[in-house]
């Protein structure tokens, strides 16, 4: 679990990463963080979006309508399960199509997800992955 600072609180114990995300206090328990996790997350994040522009169709911020929909594909053999119950979509064979509607959050999940998924489509969420984690070196 992620431990998180928000701009007008102290942190209160596990959450997910959301707009008003600032840096990361700390990983929360004795088991080690892979370090690439802690340093997307950690990494300033500029998010801004006006309250009555966002759909929010339930309490997950997944689901929350904050950029314009597309449609990941996730390779996860063997993990679809883990898969599913962190970003959502459905499985077919080794793979989970995932409507995003969310980027940051969702790519957030990708990375906590680590070796146990390979983003494969569409380029331009790979392209911004990819960006994230090079920001983050």
């Amino acid at each position: 679990h992620l431990f998180v600072e928000f701009a007008d609180q102290q942190p209160t114990g596990p959450v997910v990463p959301d707009a008003r995300l600032r840096r990361v206090e700390g990983a929360g328990d004795d088991q080690q963080r892979p370090q690439i996790l802690q340093q997307v997350v950690a990494a300033e994040v500029e998010f801004e979006v006006g309250e009555q522009d966002v759909q929010r169709p339930g309490l997950d911020p997944i689901t929350w309508q904050v950029d314009p929909p597309v449609t990941a594909t996730l390779e996860c053999p063997g993990f679809q399960h883990d898969t599913m119950r962190l970003v959502g979509g459905q499985a077919h064979g080794d793979e989970v199509q995932v409507p995003v509607t969310n980027r940051l959050v969702f790519l957030a999940r990708v990375v906590e997800l680590g070796s146990r998924v390979r983003l494969t489509g569409p380029p331009e969420l790979r392209d911004e992955l990819r960006g994230l984690l090079e920001a983050a070196r």
